[in-house]
This record gives C-alpha cells, sequence and structure tokens, in this order.
C-alpha cells in the first residue's frame, strides 16, 4: 500500500480500525508491542507511521487545525 498510495493512503485505509489500535497502545507493554512489531510487518509500519506523525505534532511541522468549541 505505502508504494502505491503513499502514507495517506495508509491513513484512510486505518480509519475504521484506529480505535482498536488505540486499544493495542494503551494496553500493551513495550515487549508486547516489540513482538507485534516483530511478528506483523504492516503493524510496524502502522506504528513507525504514527509515531511520525506525532513527532510532526509535537515538534510544529505538522499543523493541527482549530475547531471551535
Amino acid at each position: 500500500m505505502l508504494a502505491n498510495g503513499g502514507e495517506e493512503k495508509l491513513l484512510v485505509s486505518l480509519y475504521d480500525i484506529m480505535d482498536d489500535v488505540k486499544k493495542i497502545m494503551d494496553s500493551a507493554s513495550r515487549q508486547e508491542m516489540d513482538l507485534y512489531c516483530e511478528e506483523y510487518d504492516g503493524f510496524y509500519c502502522v506504528m513507525k507511521l504514527l509515531e511520525s506523525l506525532a513527532a510532526g505534532i509535537a515538534d510544529g511541522r505538522i499543523p493541527v487545525p482549530k475547531f471551535p468549541k
């Protein structure tokens, strides 16, 4: 997927399962996350993409729109 549509296409494909991904991220230990990444190449790609997005948002490289309350 990354070769055919890039990171944006991967993110769009994850929309429906992000709640489940978040649950895994919140409940798994670092060791468990490492095991998932070793066992599933796709999981590793998703985690690296989310890590990169979080870093970009944190340092301001990726702007986040502010929505009215």
